[in-house]
């Protein structure tokens, strides 16, 4: 039996943060679908397509609640690889693998990033980890887990195909202000815990601006809790 590890409190925040940046922007994708769906009702002249883009959005309403739901539980099942350290490759199914592609550009877009960020996990926890892609709140995870949630849903192939483009625009092309947050998360506990000398910068990246000003960032809760 493979034993469960102690998951360090960061990590845990971290996770944690991500899967609420996620779902703000799953909630963004889903109020703009029912926007765009009912501006292509009322453009169409065919009954047929404004009645299927009307039944889309009734739909969309009515099963927000379990989409997000059921995000929300797909990711929490990535707390355990946190605990067991198992960051292989996953399942080369076909889903693993359109997941791969819906967060195949973010992958490549924040590079930068994300390759310090696997740095950054792996030092806190003690393990090799080779590609940011294998952790739990990687594109391809958090659309894997966007994938599972949709598929019990029950949507049409051409709804389908609808709402991957919107999860891509919306959310996927979106992530950098969330892994940007963890980052200085991350830098700042180990700048207290393991090497103060190290640099809290990734070269050529902007971090974006991610929480309102009234809001107490996972950074600053990090930072409260080392000077405690």
């Amino acid at each position: 039996m493979v034993q469960e590890l102690p998951i360090p409190d960061v990590i845990h925040a971290a996770h944690r943060w991500v899967v609420d940046g996620v779902v703000l922007r799953l909630e963004g994708l889903l109020i703009n679908a029912d926007d765009a769906l009912f501006e292509m009702a009322t453009l169409s002249t065919e009954e047929f397509d404004q009645r299927r883009c009307f039944d889309l959005a009734r739909q969309l309403r009515l099963q927000r609640d379990q989409i997000i739901g059921g995000y929300r539980h797909v990711m929490d099942r990535g707390r355990r690889v946190w605990a067991l350290r198992d960051f292989r490759s996953r399942s080369s199914d076909a889903a693993w693998e359109h997941a791969r592609n819906l967060g195949a550009k973010a992958q490549t877009h924040f590079a930068p990033l994300l390759n310090v960020l696997a740095r950054d996990f792996s030092d806190l926890l003690e393990c090799p980890v080779d590609s940011f892609d294998l952790l739990p709140i990687s594109p391809t995870w958090i659309a894997n887990g966007y994938i599972e949630a949709r598929r019990e849903a029950g949507f049409s192939a051409a709804a389908t195909l609808f709402l991957d483009r919107l999860f891509v625009r919306y959310v996927v092309d979106r992530l950098g202000g969330v892994y940007g947050e963890v980052h200085g998360m991350l830098e700042t506990a180990l700048q207290v815990h393991m090497r103060p000398s190290a640099p809290t910068s990734v070269p050529g990246w902007q971090l974006e601006p991610l929480v309102p000003a009234n809001r107490t960032t996972l950074r600053e809760t990090v930072a409260r809790r080392s000077q405690g």
